[in-house]
């Protein structure tokens, strides 16, 4: 995923908008993987759920280009 993604923003002369999305993405799968675990370890804070949520949308804003920059 991150290999072809990088391939993509070669090939696309790298956009600014599309680094701050794969950045963003990055980050949500980071997010994700700390509620997974921290749920099973049964230390999650509510931090983390509106981090993921925030991310999660602002990524998906980007990708329906309601946010351009």
């Amino acid at each position: 995923m991150i290999g072809t993604g990088v391939g993509l923003l070669v090939l696309m002369q790298f956009p600014g908008t599309y680094i701050v999305k794969g950045l963003l993405a990055l980050s949500l799968v980071y997010f994700m993987e700390m509620i997974l675990v921290k749920t099973k370890k049964g230390t999650l804070k509510p931090i983390y759920w509106v981090f993921c949520i925030s991310v999660l949308t602002v990524v998906l804003l980007i990708g329906y280009r309601v946010i351009s920059f």
